[in-house]
C-alpha cells in the first residue's frame, strides 16, 4: 500500500472493452484504494456521489481492493463542511498508512 495524493494517471487501464478483456486480467491486482466522493443531498439522495461509487466498482473490477467504503461528502452542507469532511477522510487514510508501516494494521 503506497499513499498517493490526487495525482493524475494518464495510463488508460481500460483500453480494451469488456468483451475483449481476459477475465483473469486484473491490472490493479494488489493495489489498495480509498475514495472520497463529492455529491449533493439537495438533489436525489439515492444518487448522492454516484460517480465515486461507480469509480469504486470499476477499480474493483480491475483488481483493486477498497481499504474503506466510499466516503460521501455532501456539497449541500457548504464549503467549510466539505473541506472538514475531506480532511477527516484524508487523515484517516494517512493514519491507516502510518499504522500499516508500523505494523499496527493488517
Amino acid at each position: 500500500f503506497s499513499l498517493q495524493r490526487c495525482e493524475e494517471n494518464y495510463e488508460d487501464l481500460s483500453e480494451c472493452g469488456a468483451d475483449e478483456a481476459d477475465s483473469s486480467s486484473k491490472p490493479l491486482q494488489g493495489q489498495e484504494v480509498a475514495i472520497a466522493s463529492l455529491g449533493s443531498s439537495a438533489f436525489q439522495k439515492q444518487h448522492i456521489a454516484k460517480f465515486g461509487f461507480g469509480l469504486a466498482t470499476e477499480l474493483q473490477s480491475l483488481g483493486a481492493t477498497m481499504i474503506k467504503e466510499v466516503m460521501t461528502i455532501d456539497a449541500a452542507k457548504g464549503k467549510t463542511e466539505q473541506k472538514e469532511s475531506f480532511r477527516r477522510w484524508e487523515n484517516m487514510v494517512v493514519d491507516m498508512e502510518k499504522g500499516r508501516n508500523l505494523g499496527w494494521v493488517p
